[in-house]
């Protein structure tokens, strides 16, 4: 049935009691805020004021603490989840790095673009570029970047360092451009472009997850 707040006596409706009644608990615990709902009827013969149901503060208190643990639980969860792709990626990144040296694939000096897009400044990494635009690379030391940086004037003097960041699993994943590439593949067709295509025999699979 629906409730109501107030003094309402309709027949057959309910109004909560307020404020809160305090009560004890038994064995001399606190005492805890009650909301009673009251059944009021106007029929002759019917008893008004009736207590029919009863809501403590302590279900609420509980409700709310199975919701933080919920939500705990669901960021732990998450956080196992990035914890492992990017040991996965760390291991794709480190494979490419002994295979390419392996290769002898040809290294270059590495730049950094700015955040407006505007020229690229020198960096002290040398490497190499896993996309066509250059915004991302991986150093000889096996270290992944995002080359994009705050660029000005003292990035044009003495040059810009950015810092290495853990590899994403695919790489454009909810960018604004919409396109998106494993790391796999980027790194497998670098390796592919540097040492004549798909006709070596030698090299060994990129790992798996």
């Amino acid at each position: 049935m629906p409730l109501r707040t107030g003094a309402s006596r309709a027949p057959g409706r309910f109004s909560p009691l307020w404020p809160p009644v305090r009560s004890a608990e038994p064995g001399g615990g606190p005492a805890i805020a009650r909301r009673t709902l009251l059944a009021y009827s106007t029929e002759p013969g019917r008893t008004r004021g009736r207590t029919v149901g009863v809501v403590s503060e302590r279900d609420g208190q509980e409700w709310r603490e199975r919701q933080r643990q919920a939500v705990r639980a669901h960021a732990d969860a998450d956080a196992r989840r990035r914890a492992a792709e990017q040991a996965e990626a760390a291991e794709l990144v480190a494979w490419f790095v002994a295979e390419a040296t392996r290769r002898g694939l040809p290294t270059t000096r590495l730049t950094a673009r700015g955040y407006d897009g505007r020229g690229r400044y020198r960096t002290g990494l040398t490497g190499w570029y896993v996309d066509r635009a250059g915004e991302r690379a991986v150093d000889v030391a096996g270290r992944f970047h995002l080359l994009t940086v705050r660029g000005g004037l003292r990035a044009r003097l003495f040059g810009a360092d950015p810092q290495p960041s853990p590899a994403p699993l695919v790489v454009g994943a909810g960018g604004r451009d919409g396109e998106s590439i494993p790391l796999r593949t980027l790194l497998t067709r670098l390796l592919e472009d540097g040492t004549g295509g798909r006709d070596s025999t030698t090299r060994p699979a990129a790992p798996r997850g």
